[in-house]
């Protein structure tokens, strides 16, 4: 069977000329089987009704948390061993890429793992509050406390058992205590090097270094959009409107 490549973006009004360029640029690649673009009409009712209250705070329309659910639904579609990417709305895709981009896909169709993660030099601990961290039962002092964060608004999916099972994680953690995912515990005591919690990023990055992944140092993100190094690369974390 014919592994098919899927590409999702999500955003309210207020990014609805970045949706519409992105399903352009999308088209336009010819990379993709199916594109889809959702906003907040198409979360699921029950995933609504529960974090109603999360999606409420107008910050990143509710922590970003939105991106879980889509993300359980278009998996719970396609078929297994599928590809499906994820994009912020305010990022771009560069068609110059396109070989980095199938090596990406190269490198997940090869690899046990089921996500690529693009990985920061911002150190987990600085950017996850405390009690995030415990939920996980880490300490500002562990391993995973001190490497880079993963970024959270590109992600390369492969359509597997694990894959699924990391977002119904994600999920669960926002279950057990709604604050989690919000500044809240931000305002409280933190690691002396704390900068700032980085929401539905935080969860994903710590889930991800808890079931492994193909990990590759940031290129989604440059200086200067357009340089001989970033034309490379397929994607862009540009944070367009």
């Amino acid at each position: 069977m014919t592994v098919k490549i899927h590409f999702i973006t999500y955003g309210n009004n207020i990014y609805n000329n970045s949706k519409n360029r992105l399903r352009i640029e999308t088209n336009s690649s010819g990379w993709f089987d199916t594109i889809s673009v959702y906003g907040p009409e198409d979360l699921s009712c029950s995933f609504a009704t529960e974090f109603k209250d999360i999606l409420e705070n107008p910050r990143g329309t509710g922590y970003w948390i939105w991106k879980f659910d889509i993300i359980k639904k278009q998996l719970s579609e396609i078929d297994d061993n599928d590809i499906l990417i994820y994009m912020d709305a305010g990022c771009s895709v560069n068609i110059n890429g396109k070989t980095r981009f199938n090596e990406y896909i190269d490198l997940l169709n090869n690899s046990d793992e089921t996500i690529i993660s693009f990985q920061m030099h911002h150190i987990e601990k600085q950017y996850t509050t405390k009690e995030l961290l415990q939920y996980f039962e880490l300490s500002v002092n562990d391993a995973d406390s001190n490497t880079g964060q993963y970024v959270g608004g590109i992600l390369i999916m492969k359509n597997t058992d694990k894959m699924r099972k990391m977002i119904d994680e994600c999920i669960d953690v926002l279950r057990s205590d709604h604050l989690l995912v919000t500044d809240y515990y931000s305002k409280l005591r933190q690691c002396s090097d704390f900068k700032e919690n980085r929401h539905d990023q935080s969860i994903l990055s710590i889930i991800r270094k808890k079931y492994g992944s193909i990990i590759l140092i940031d290129e989604t993100w440059f200086k200067s959009f357009g340089s001989k190094e970033s034309l490379k690369c397929p994607f862009w974390a540009t944070r367009k409107k």
